[in-house]
């Protein structure tokens, strides 16, 4: 199973990204990706830790952008993987 859009508290959510990796892999996902809102602060945080002492799976890039088309607010969300 995959999840490609959660939040940590680095914007609309409230898990640091220790109780995110600890989550999902409770929750037993394959595939996640960290996209907060107009921020990559996650990913900054997640270089400085063992990662795989809390999650053994796949993290995949991501980031959600806000912005505005036609003066109509709208959310992106972007999603990097390299081969």
């Amino acid at each position: 199973m995959i999840d490609l859009h959660m939040h940590t508290k680095y914007s609309d959510g409230s898990d640091s990204c220790i109780e995110i990796l600890e989550k999902v892999q409770d929750r037993k996902l394959n595939v996640i990706s960290i996209t907060d809102h107009n921020t990559a602060l996650a990913y900054e945080e997640l270089e400085k830790i063992d990662i795989e002492k809390y999650y053994k799976e796949k993290i995949i890039s991501g980031i959600e952008l806000n912005t505005k088309v036609l003066n109509i607010p709208i959310e992106i969300l972007r999603i990097w993987y390299r081969l």
